[in-house]
């Protein structure tokens, strides 16, 4: 039962760990493409596993105990927590954490460049334009690519 509430390094050095790490695979993550952030493939679940495993010896240091685990998991949920409010709340702190919209399509013309940098390919974004119902992209006034990585359209009235 000790290993259940005894702390085996100051609780301090837990909440050093937890936001060292977290706020810097926040600031990793920011720049990740947005395509690659909107989809789970299994290159995806594959990055999170090795991601988790290759900080799972630096988030727990010399930790043994539940407790010690407890403090950790608090550490990271009160960060996403923080920065889910502040985001709310604050415009500049939402800039910081999100990516803006990167617009592909304007007055029915794709925009090379953004679609470069999205790695969206032409038949792509016909593709996601025909998921929006859209079959010509004349008929597209502008479309975005979303922080969450889905591609929004609006339509020519």
């Amino acid at each position: 039962m000790r290993w259940i509430t005894t702390i085996s390094v100051p609780w301090w050095e837990h909440v050093l760990h937890g936001t060292v790490i977290y706020l810097g695979l926040l600031i990793v993550f920011r720049f990740i493409s947005k395509r690659e952030s909107g989809s789970v493939g299994r290159s995806d679940i594959l990055l999170m596993v090795l991601v988790a495993e290759s900080v799972s010896d630096p988030l727990q240091g010399e930790s043994k105990t539940a407790a010690d685990g407890l403090i950790l998991a608090s550490t990271i949920v009160g960060w996403a927590t923080l920065l889910d409010y502040l985001s709310y709340r604050f415009k500049f702190v939402r800039r910081l954490v999100q990516s803006p919209p990167t617009l592909l399509v304007q007055d029915g013309k794709p925009l090379g460049r953004n679609l470069r940098r999205e790695f969206i390919s032409p038949e792509e974004l016909e593709s996601q334009l025909r998921l929006q119902g859209i079959d010509d992209i004349a008929k597209v006034k502008r479309a975005y690519m979303e922080s969450n990585g889905e591609v929004s359209v609006v339509p020519v009235r």
